[in-house]
């Protein structure tokens, strides 16, 4: 795969089938219905980047926010063959900067080593306190 990529953010944008797809190959959102892909973009902030021969849809992620505090990073997810060419730093990157959400305090979870060192290069630390978890009924 080559490294021509763009980056475009706003819902309108992106293809929920290719996330759906990206998301396929993750721990986290393999059991994700397409369904719940195309309802989690009506409710986010994302970031897409395209092949620009294709247009297919190499990588992904969003983010929940109140626009006031803070914004809760999710779903960041990069085809494997596009990998290690600087789609995810530019996605988070990108992301981050977008006006709605630079001032804003971010938070993520992740227990990938090689995402927590591009997140911590980006600006995000590990901190001293405790998350919990309350899985749906």
């Amino acid at each position: 795969m080559t490294a021509e990529f763009e980056i475009k953010t706003g819902k309108e944008h992106m293809k929920a089938a290719d996330i759906h797809r990206l998301l396929k190959e993750t721990y986290w959102g393999k059991e994700r219905t397409e369904e719940a892909v195309r309802l989690s973009l009506e409710h986010s902030v994302c970031a897409g980047a395209f092949e620009k021969r294709t247009g297919r849809q190499i990588g992904f992620v969003r983010a929940i926010t109140d626009f006031s505090t803070v914004y809760y990073v999710l779903d960041m997810v990069v085809d494997p063959e596009a990998r290690n060419q600087g789609v995810g730093r530019r996605l988070m990157e990108t992301l981050t900067g977008l006006p709605q959400l630079e001032k804003l305090r971010g938070i993520l979870i992740t227990k990938n080593p090689v995402a927590e060192k591009l997140y911590e290069s980006l600006g995000f630390i590990v901190p001293d306190t405790v998350f919990m978890d309350r899985k749906p009924r």
